[in-house]
């Protein structure tokens, strides 16, 4: 994180949570809640940090689902709001949007331009029935107060096939954005990577017709390691601060929120988290090791063991790693549509694109699946 950027706090103020999402990663949650006290001694200790950077700090309430701790976010929020001005800290939220009461409506409502606050949505209605059992429409609160925030969405192979007329009913019918990426975890075979890359491959044909709109993080912006050498950084410690902090309900800080109790259970996260370093490095499976994608393949120690018990082998393998090579090959794809887009129009060709055109071409001749 650059000197420009925003100092980002993630604070998970509940591990409770109403739904039970199927591709949550979230393995161990409980009815434990965050206290004020230990909300606002988080706040008071790195917001001293951010100003010791000079940067802005984000905090983000997180959970479980935070609505289930909303008098925590009533009180923390107003205390904030009474210390800090807006220019030092902003406060966002991401909820499920279930739990939305008038009394809930009425407070965000009157604080709506002191935070920021955003459905987790992942399409259309047909979509959140299959993933998450509901189908409660719950986006027009904030689509009226934060129409810029947007809503976050995860790809699940059981509703893969609604990807395109999702991202086309948030654009042109609701006009909110809408930003999806494949669930951790989550387990891909052939036949629902054969519909991802159908369903990719129609947007990446919306998205140029469509040069306004943001890309959305299904399709990998750089794919220009591919073919190349993967090199292990010995120095990367995922145990380490990367530029910001995660806390737990407790008030324990964590490198990052896959390493929590949250995802581990007690024990285990304890274990991992007692180590010194935890190295992020390319798998050892051999499969893996052939694979000219390996060195952009998402590689997370935490979740190597979370499903496969070992912080060297890769997770992506047993669960995405289809889903991934359909990505990489799309992404491909949409960058050599944007290069013909942009020849036929003679008009210059970003620099994401030049440096990507390699790789594209390269990904395309190969087989990957």
């Amino acid at each position: 994180m650059t000197d420009k950027k925003d100092y980002f706090v993630v604070v998970y103020i509940t591990k409770n949570c109403n739904l039970n999402c199927k591709y949550c990663l979230q393995s161990y949650k409980e009815s434990a809640n965050m206290s004020f006290t230990t909300a606002k001694e988080i706040v008071q200790r790195e917001m001293l940090k951010a100003r010791s950077l000079n940067r802005k700090m984000e905090l983000r309430l997180m959970g479980g689902e935070p609505f289930m701790n909303f008098g925590l976010i009533k009180e923390l929020c107003e205390w904030i709001w009474s210390e800090y001005s807006s220019e030092h800290i902003n406060v966002s939220i991401r909820t499920n949007g279930t739990l939305m009461s008038e009394d809930k409506k009425q407070w965000l409502s009157e604080h709506h331009s002191l935070l920021s606050c955003g459905p987790s949505i992942d399409g259309v209605k047909e979509v959140n029935k299959i993933n998450r059992g509901i189908n409660k429409d719950i986006k027009d609160f904030f689509m009226k107060y934060w129409p810029q925030y947007g809503a976050h969405g995860t790809l699940f192979p059981d509703s893969v096939e609604y990807l395109y007329d999702s991202f086309v009913y948030f654009n042109e019918v609701l006009h909110f954005p809408f930003d999806i990426k494949i669930g951790l975890g989550t387990k891909w075979n052939v036949n629902v990577a054969t519909i991802l890359e159908e369903q990719l491959k129609k947007l990446a044909h919306y998205l140029i017709e469509h040069p306004e709109l943001e890309i959305p993080s299904v399709f990998i912006k750089d794919i220009s390691q591919f073919g190349k050498e993967a090199i292990n950084d010995p120095n990367f410690n995922c145990l380490g601060n990367q530029g910001g902090a995660v806390y737990d309900v407790d008030g324990k800080q964590y490198s990052c929120e896959t390493l929590m109790p949250l995802v581990h259970g007690l024990k285990k996260s304890m274990e991992i988290n007692s180590q010194e370093h935890l190295m992020r490095e390319y798998a050892v499976d051999p499969e893996c090791k052939e694979c000219p994608a390996l060195a952009i393949c998402p590689t997370c120690p935490s979740m190597n063991i979370k499903y496969r018990g070992d912080s060297k082998k890769s997770a992506t393998l047993t669960t995405t790693c289809k889903a991934f090579k359909v990505q990489l090959k799309m992404s491909a794809y949409l960058t050599l549509l944007k290069y013909e887009d942009c020849i036929k129009n003679g008009v210059e060709i970003p620099l994401s694109v030049i440096n990507n055109l390699n790789a594209a071409s390269e990904i395309l001749s190969n087989n990957l699946l």
